[in-house]
């Protein structure tokens, strides 16, 4: 787990150095670069050392001395392919994923990219060839940022180190900014800026060293289906892989420890490595607001494993908001970054933490599931009796409880005579297109806002993959990564593996979800895994009250006043949140969040 960096068109030690500096908390036990003046080139390592400390430093060579990588993240399977490749004669001289990637890439090329189990963002320099091959993973674990100048092409682990280079005007992308106030992230090959991009999850792209010139691949897309090959076998048993899976996910020199929530995920992921590791560790949050706390259910369900139950205070959630504030770099509304990272925080001396992120999607587990169930029963209703339904659930009071009644039944009805492929994304959403039009004086269609959430007519399955291609990466996946770095922690989560991902695209809908049986095939497979009291636990996500911040003492203190879009529009949201009038937290919170950004990457 690390940080890459690179500069192509610019041999610049000094530069390199300062993109190095501003995110060695991503990588600080080792920082390593690596110079071309040839071709005027020159790239960068920020090492997190998880797997072989003492022999995995980076920029690393292939065993032919033809290739130069340097690496982000973990190859799971990594074991595996090193077993296939020493059968062809391919030498190794450490134990590192490092050199079982840029080794698998030298042997099979851009379809190395496919035989990888994991989290990755990867440089890879082909010395015959003179050029770069940036490549994401299929999910979009692990980010990577671009920005193409006139002269020269910045490629970053983070967008605060391509900002080390004050060169080119950054030009801001409003488009992207309100596509952000919609859903609470931006497209996964976008950023705040017009010039810079994202490799996007599941893409490689190959930059030549002498012209610059660029080419794109993408070697998987999760809208075409799983991605079965010589690694990722078609005929298996989502019970008989799993415990494989759990071994390889296990992988470090460090022992790991575990998020533990009330949930399905946390728990069938935690009871498999508890299985592998004497006296694993988990860590579950409590809250005093008994709609947020999951650790009552926790402590007297979960008997069988070692409890860390941790308490924040309302002045730590203070401070690590500002430590997250002053940190982030990118736009991400996932509210639950900060109990991530403070919980992270609390974790002990290990460096791999262990969460069950990844399962709502394989196995429908999200509420917006079963809300499309009742869409389609309210469909069929005579319209005035919708209108009059929504004109009555307008009269409900906000609710400052989690997930309650009040706020499901107005963003349920808000929504209701859209089509199915965009009800999710509505119901996603922290204000209508509406809203964002009167923000911004536009007048942009739902299709704007929308159109790149519509990937099949199957609504179960479009509602999945915008789950897998929007929310996952763009919120989920961007909070774990910059939680766990923020604290210098690798995040890992195993029902993000390959095999996972593949077996429930190959998997009907109907044998995956079930309206009156949670997570169903989780239930029929590992039924003697699980605690029958787990599938009558209501859902949860990772949350926590966010009136702790969301009040009028403590907002103006983390909103950027300066930065905002409508400072009027703003004030009046936060008056209705503070008076109950409306719950608009997700709004408010997304305002703190874009004006930390645009202070952090313009001061």
């Amino acid at each position: 787990m690390c940080a890459i960096f690179g500069i192509i068109g610019d041999c610049n030690p000094e530069l390199l150095r300062k993109i190095s500096s501003v995110q060695k908390f991503r990588g600080p036990d080792d920082q390593n670069f690596f110079y071309d003046k040839n071709l005027n080139f020159c790239f960068g390592n920020n090492r997190l050392a998880v797997i072989d400390e003492n022999s995995g430093k980076q920029p690393m060579y292939s065993f032919n001395k033809n290739l130069i990588c340097v690496f982000n993240g973990t190859i799971f399977n990594h074991l595996e392919l090193k077993d296939f490749l020493l059968k062809k004669g391919i030498t190794f001289l450490t134990n590192s994923d490092t050199e079982v990637l840029v080794n698998s890439y030298s042997y099979w090329g851009d379809q190395a990219f496919n035989f990888f189990d994991g989290m990755w963002s990867t440089a890879i320099y082909d010395i015959n060839k003179s050029e770069i091959i940036l490549s994401r993973d299929y999910i979009g674990q692990k980010p990577l940022f671009y920005e193409v100048q006139k002269n020269k092409i910045i490629f970053s682990s983070q967008l605060n180190g391509i900002f080390q280079d004050k060169t080119s005007s950054r030009s801001i992308d409003y488009n992207s900014i309100q596509k952000f106030y919609f859903n609470s992230g931006i497209s996964s090959t976008k950023t705040l800026f017009k010039n810079i991009n994202q490799v996007s999850p599941g893409e490689m792209i190959k930059i030549n060293l002498k012209n610059q010139k660029i080419s794109k691949k993408v070697y998987w897309d999760l809208k075409n289906g799983p991605d079965f090959n010589t690694f990722f076998k078609k005929d298996i048993d989502l019970y008989k892989f799993f415990p494989d899976v759990i071994k390889n996910y296990s992988i470090s020199d460090i022992q790991p420890e575990s998020l533990l929530s009330s949930g399905i995920d946390s728990y069938l992921v935690t009871n498999f490595f508890n299985k592998i590791f004497e006296n694993f560790q988990t860590y579950t949050l409590s809250f005093k607001e008994k709609s947020f706390n999951e650790a009552d259910f926790v402590n007297k369900h979960f008997k069988n494993f070692n409890k860390n139950i941790i308490n924040i205070s309302d002045s730590d959630y203070k401070i690590n908001l500002d430590i997250i504030l002053k940190n982030i770099d990118h736009l991400c509304g996932d509210t639950s970054i900060l109990p991530t990272y403070s919980i992270i925080k609390k974790t002990g001396s290990t460096k791999v933490v262990i969460g069950g992120d990844g399962g709502d999607e394989a196995f429908f587990g999200y509420i917006v599931f079963n809300a499309l169930i009742y869409a389609k029963i309210f469909k069929r209703l005579p319209n005035f009796i919708n209108s009059l339904l929504k004109n009555l659930i307008k009269l409900l009071p906000a609710n400052r409880n989690y997930m309650s009644f009040s706020f499901k039944s107005k963003k349920f009805f808000s929504s209701i005579n859209n089509n199915f492929q965009d009800l999710v994304p509505m119901w996603m959403s922290s204000l209508t297109f509406n809203e964002i039009n009167k923000l911004f004086d536009t007048n942009n269609e739902l299709d704007f806002f929308c159109n790149e959430h519509r990937f099949t007519k199957n609504t179960f399955r479009n509602a999945q993959l915008y789950f897998y291609k929007f929310y996952l990466p763009n919120l989920v996946l961007f909070k774990t990564d910059f939680s766990s770095m923020l604290n210098s922690k690798e995040y890992r989560s195993p029902l993000l593996s390959k095999n996972v991902i593949n077996y429930s695209l190959n998997t009907d809908v109907s044998e995956l979800y079930n309206f009156f049986h949670n997570k169903k095939i989780i239930q029929k497979k590992f039924n003697k895994d699980l605690p029958k009291k787990l599938f009558q636990n209501p859902k949860h996500g990772f949350a926590f009250p966010r009136h702790k911040i969301l009040n009028e003492k403590n907002v103006y203190n983390f909103v950027r006043m300066d930065k905002l879009t409508n400072k009027k529009f703003f004030i009046k949201k936060l008056d209705n949140f503070v008076n109950n009038k409306e719950d608009c937290g997700q709004y408010l919170w997304n305002e703190i969040i874009l004006t930390n950004v645009l202070t952090n990457l313009q001061s």
